[in-house]
């Protein structure tokens, strides 16, 4: 009988109430599963024989000691969902610049680096820009600017995009599991604010050509995805990537009749491959 972690951190030790939807389809496909906080020493982790990585939302305030564990984990020889390279990759925001690269339709990108001074937005005809960490994620340090204000060379590194007014009328979030669309939910932007909210989104219609796009965007990355998250707004039938969540994203699994079997199924489909 497997033996599987969903990883998690303190605050949310015995899971999120959408995590532990998950319980019940994994153990009558005859498999154990646990909650394991990822940075707990007493954690026996030669036990497990897959990590599935859920509500691990504090890496970003350790990301060093995150880093260090992840290749713990590989020294082990545990398999990681998603694999343990590409959790590395997408938990730094730099990946947003190499799938542009590869032709991903994504917002304009600027990295600012360490020390570097903030460029010259008032020369540009666009005038509110989001700055975001390069390692973070919900709205953790992330702030709406206006082009004319004055920033002091960046601390840390963190990029920096422009607001779209798209984003009023929420971000659609499509989930995927094993590259087979599964559901997609609308997350609407909280009055008088610009980020989205969670806790307010609602299970939604897309069309065809919108998930072929998401689909499109998943074809850049080079491994089995036991699940992803395409985070984006819609602009005249084209979607403009926001987040590609590959490492612990929120699934809206309670939304969605049947998602929590979807993805146990695809687990198991993806462990009939590895094998």
């Amino acid at each position: 009988m497997n033996k599987i972690a969903l990883v998690t951190d303190r605050q949310n030790q015995r899971g999120t109430a959408d995590d532990r939807r998950l319980i019940k389809p994994f153990r009558q496909a005859g498999i154990r599963v646990e909650f394991t906080v990822w940075n707990d020493p007493k954690v026996k982790w030669q036990q497990y024989d897959d990590l599935i990585f859920r509500s691990c939302w504090d890496y970003p305030q350790d990301y060093a000691a995150f880093l260090t564990w992840l290749v713990e984990m590989e020294k082990l020889k545990i398999h990681g969902w998603n694999p343990l390279p590409l959790i590395k990759w997408n938990t730094h925001k730099s990946y947003l610049l190499e799938l542009k690269a590869k032709g991903a339709r994504t917002l304009p990108t600027i990295w600012l680096r360490e020390g570097e001074p903030w460029p010259e937005m008032n020369q540009s005809s666009i005038n509110k820009w989001v700055v975001k960490p390069l390692v973070g994620n919900s709205s953790h340090e992330v702030k709406l600017i206006t082009a004319n204000l004055k920033e002091e060379p960046t601390a840390n590194e963190r990029l920096l995009q422009p607001w779209l007014p798209e984003i009023s009328h929420g971000e659609y979030s499509l989930i995927f599991f094993n590259r087979q669309f599964s559901h997609a939910v609308l997350r609407p932007v909280t009055q008088g604010d610009f980020m989205v909210d969670n806790r307010k989104a609602e299970l939604t219609e897309i069309p065809d050509i919108i998930r072929q796009q998401a689909q499109e965007i998943l074809k850049l990355v080079d491994y089995h995805l036991l699940y992803a998250r395409v985070d984006g707004v819609m602009n005249k039938q084209k979607l403009i990537l926001m987040e590609l969540e590959l490492t612990e994203p929120y699934l809206f699994l309670s939304l969605s009749p049947g998602a929590e079997d979807r993805l146990v199924s695809a687990y198991l489909d993806l462990c009939q491959q590895k094998a």
